[in-house]
């Protein structure tokens, strides 16, 4: 025979798993501490330029600040030319001048 269903239960089970699955993904995400973009890039090296500039046994961190704002900065202008190319590329091109409607139908042959 089949064993009746304990709702209670399954929606505990559900919910645990629902938990443990967000804190799985939190400490993969903390793992890999990958910028997702280049303004990070350059808000971390601005955060060391600080931190180089305030801490006088840190200022090491200082050049490696700027380089670090340096390639965060190049990283954004070259992401923002690629996103504008394959902008431009998925846009439909537009009439040429020459046309007028439709292109004529050929001639029959016979």
């Amino acid at each position: 025979m089949l064993e009746p269903i304990d709702y209670q239960r399954a929606v505990r089970d559900l919910m645990a798993r629902r938990r443990r699955r967000k804190i799985q993904d939190t400490i993969r995400r903390l793992i890999s501490l990958r910028p997702a973009s280049s303004s990070q890039v350059t808000l971390v090296g601005l955060l060391l330029v600080f931190a180089g500039w305030s801490v006088p046994l840190l200022h090491p961190l200082l050049v490696l600040g700027f380089a670090i704002m340096v390639v965060g900065f190049v990283a954004g202008i070259i992401r923002l030319r690629a996103n504008g190319a394959a902008a431009s590329r998925d846009k439909p091109r537009p009439p040429s001048r020459r046309g007028r409607g439709d292109p004529p139908m050929p001639r029959p042959l016979a």
